[in-house]
């Protein structure tokens, strides 16, 4: 009788135990938060101090999509100070993608990080020779491809990076979803690292030959004219020509006013060839 009830008690409490502790599937990613002071958002200096930490709370709760997504990988373990990770991953991703020079950018970065912490001062040296060094080994194609970058896209950042820590400081929260801080994260190194890393890039790209041109079409201003390698036909500035163009397209159901309201993103790259 004993046994019996020693053994009932036992499987009672396992059950309680069980049934007591949260199962991993309960805790979901939106139901965790990250402690990060309203404060912060006030204080620039402050701000950047605490990011890798953030960086790091949130590589460590990532989702099973989030482990296999190699370009946040890439981006947040840079800016959690794991520069190494950092390579690996942009190493995954080039392997995923089947491009070897892809992310030379946050690469450049990454090796110019770590070098500038065993030689502080070193960061822009290192990362002109680094990125000139990747640049070079490029495709004609390809430096035409990374020599197009619009300053706007900085401007842009910006103001998306101050809208969105306004937008947290208003809130007057001390702490941010899992949501929240990738949008943080994200936002951060669009503003501050790659805002950091275009003025030394843009030695590189600036090469008129590798420069885009863009003609005077008003409404397509991202219709760019890309320069091609050893065109064997050139258009005749001195003639005239006449061009006949099939377009064919459609309107999503709802956004026919669009459509009809706007260019078509056909006309707007068409180009000579």
């Amino acid at each position: 009788m004993r046994q019996l009830s020693f053994t009932t008690l036992l499987c009672c409490t396992c059950a309680i135990v069980s049934f007591g502790q949260p199962k991993p599937e309960d805790s979901t990613a939106s139901d965790q938060k990250f402690y990060f002071p309203a404060s912060l958002y006030s204080d620039p200096a402050a701000l950047d101090k605490a990011i890798p930490s953030l960086a790091e709370k949130v590589i460590n709760n990532f989702s099973a999509d989030n482990k296999k997504d190699w370009q946040k990988q890439a981006d947040y373990n840079a800016l959690a100070h794991n520069f190494k990770n950092s390579l690996d991953a942009i190493d995954s991703l080039r392997k995923k993608n089947d491009n070897k020079s892809g992310e030379m950018e946050l690469r450049s970065y990454d090796l110019a990080m770590i070098k500038d912490k065993e030689k502080p001062g070193s960061f822009d040296q290192v990362f002109k020779k680094e990125y000139s060094t990747a640049y070079n080994q490029l495709s004609f194609r390809k430096k035409v491809s990374a020599a197009f970058f619009d300053t706007s896209v900085i401007t842009q950042s910006k103001k998306d990076y101050s809208e969105l820590t306004e937008k947290f400081k208003k809130d007057k929260t001390d702490s941010l979803t899992i949501e929240e801080a990738q949008s943080l994260l994200d936002k951060y190194i669009a503003n501050s690292v790659y805002g950091k890393i275009h003025p030394l890039m843009s030695v590189y790209t600036s090469d008129p030959k590798y420069q885009m041109m863009f003609p005077a079409i008003k409404a397509f201003k991202w219709g760019g004219v890309a320069p091609v390698q050893n065109a064997t036909e050139l258009a005749d500035p001195k003639m005239k020509y006449k061009l006949l163009m099939e377009l064919t397209g459609f309107a999503a159901k709802g956004e026919e006013k669009t459509a009809k309201n706007e260019i078509n993103l056909g006309i707007g790259e068409i180009t000579l060839k």
